[in-house]
Parts: C-alpha cells; structure tokens; sequence
C-alpha cells in the first residue's frame, strides 16, 4: 500500500473522530480499528477492482454497526481529508480513462 493510501485513512479516520466528539456520539477504538481494516482493505485493491469510495465504505460501516443512518460527506472529515479524497478519485479516473 502506498503512503498516499495511508495517508487518505488517516486523515479520514482523525477528520470522523473530530466530527463524532464535536457532535459527543461516543464511538469505541473497535470501531475505528474496523473501518481502517475495511478502507485498506479495498484500496488496496486495484482501481478497477475498487467498488466502493472511501466515504461509502465509511458510512455503511457507520450504519451497520453504530446502527445510525448519517450520510457524512468528505466535507464533514475535514479540508485534508476532503483534498486527499479529490487527488484519489481524479488518479482513479485517469488510470480507468487510461485503461
């Protein structure tokens, strides 16, 4: 996995703990463990074997386990995060341009 991958989790993992204690939902470290293994999980995929985006895979997860109903956007996670998501889809959609 490149340092870019990693860098995206980090950044969407510290921008979803910034929003979940400004809005006080209390959300254990199991939970972030999950989504870390699930969002690295499927980017390390190939691109074209990536389904899901990083904020889909982060909001089912939210869903599934918290049994909340959010639609977080990258907006909500923070100006990196949200930087970072951009710079992955347009490398994303010029490596499926390119195929």
């Amino acid at each position: 996995m490149s340092f870019y991958i990693t860098k995206l989790i980090e950044e969407q993992i510290k921008g979803l703990k910034s929003y979940f204690q400004l809005n006080n939902i209390k959300i254990s470290k199991d939970f972030y463990d999950k989504l870390t293994i699930n969002l690295n999980l499927e980017l390390s995929k190939p691109f074209e074997n990536q389904f899901l985006t990083p904020t889909q895979i982060m909001n089912e997860l939210i869903k599934e386990e918290l049994k909340i109903n959010m639609k977080l956007t990258p907006h909500n996670l923070g100006k990196e995060f949200n930087e970072l998501l951009m710079q992955w889809g347009i490398e994303k959609a010029q490596y499926l341009n390119e195929k």
